[in-house]
């Protein structure tokens, strides 16, 4: 979505600049309020209150595996994927994600190898290894074919969550960024 909007902005408002900034959960309402930033895009259960939230598109993990990968000749039952090797992307310092507590429920639980702090080396260390992830559906299907990854269901498929686009309640209009959230819109229906 992101690399289709910049495109659409770089041919519709050539003078226009972006910069992106990371926020958090704890400090979006803050940064929107000093205006450091003009909106923000992520998961909107996130989302603190104060803020206007418009879905953007439902997103969902998706495990990738090198090409070819030997766990992947057989149906994957959620054993078997505890059973494997993981690589686990997460800005926290534990090395836990949303697939433990599937496992914990289930009575399983799985060895994380390696944790990155985002998702860009992941595809490619994954290519190169018997390691396995997941993913953000749309981040991975963008990346197979790049780094020779091969994506798959999960097996006892997690939630969805939903990824929107948030501004701070009751701001002024402003033309430039009511057209940037619009093209966000209409990017992302598209996607």
């Amino acid at each position: 979505m992101v690399v289709t909007a910049i495109g659409t902005v770089r041919v519709s408002a050539p003078g226009l600049n972006i910069r992106r900034r990371p926020t958090s959960r704890e400090t979006v309402l803050g940064d929107l309020r000093r205006r450091d930033i003009d909106m923000a895009i992520g998961p909107l259960a996130a989302a603190p209150d104060g803020l206007d939230l418009v879905p953007l598109f439902t997103e969902r993990l998706v495990l990738m595996t090198r090409k070819a990968h030997p766990a992947l000749t057989a149906d994957m039952s959620l054993t078997m994927l505890a059973g494997l090797e993981h690589l686990l992307v997460s800005q926290s310092v534990d090395a836990t994600g949303s697939l433990d507590e599937r496992l914990s429920d289930a009575g399983l639980s799985r060895r994380v190898v390696m944790t990155l702090p985002n998702f860009l080396a992941a595809p490619f260390i994954v290519a190169e290894t018997d390691l396995v992830a997941l993913l953000a559906e749309r981040v991975a299907h963008r990346l197979a074919g790049v780094a020779a990854i091969a994506v798959h269901p999960q097996p006892a498929p997690a939630p969805s969550w939903t990824i929107g686009l948030a501004r701070l309640a009751g701001a002024a209009p402003d033309p430039a960024v009511d057209w940037i959230c619009s093209l966000a819109g209409k990017v992302a229906g598209k996607q």
